[in-house]
């Protein structure tokens, strides 16, 4: 996303929604079918770029083949301080989409395969 000047990786706003990652750490489809279900639902999402390794264990399963795994993340400002700041809205939308996103995978009968297509 650069349509932000000085924003390469795309700008998260509190109170926008949740923040949906795409990058290296992720599986394509199942952010497809989470943007999918997040319009379904009416429930805003930020898309933003994560073109290096996350802090997490995502690439270590993806390259592993072992785990279909989604970046999903709340948009805060002064993160680890005392004075962290996060929007209502955006932890709402996050436990919906959570929700959602679980019901849609587990539905009988909704054999959505995760594995990437190359």
């Amino acid at each position: 996303m650069n349509d932000q000047e000085g924003k390469p990786s795309g700008e998260v706003k509190l109170g926008a929604g949740p923040v949906l990652g795409r990058g290296t750490g992720g599986n394509q489809r199942l952010l497809a079918v989470a943007r999918e279900v997040a319009a379904a639902e009416g429930i805003p999402v930020q898309l933003k770029a994560a073109p290096e390794a996350m802090s997490n264990d995502a690439d270590e399963l993806m390259a592993a083949g072992s785990a279909a795994t989604l970046s999903l993340s709340l948009p805060v400002r002064y993160m680890h301080s005392p004075f962290e700041v996060a929007h209502g809205d955006d932890l709402e939308g996050a436990a919906r989409l959570i929700a959602a996103l679980a019901r849609r995978v587990g539905e009988d009968g909704a054999a959505e395969s995760f594995v990437p297509r190359i």
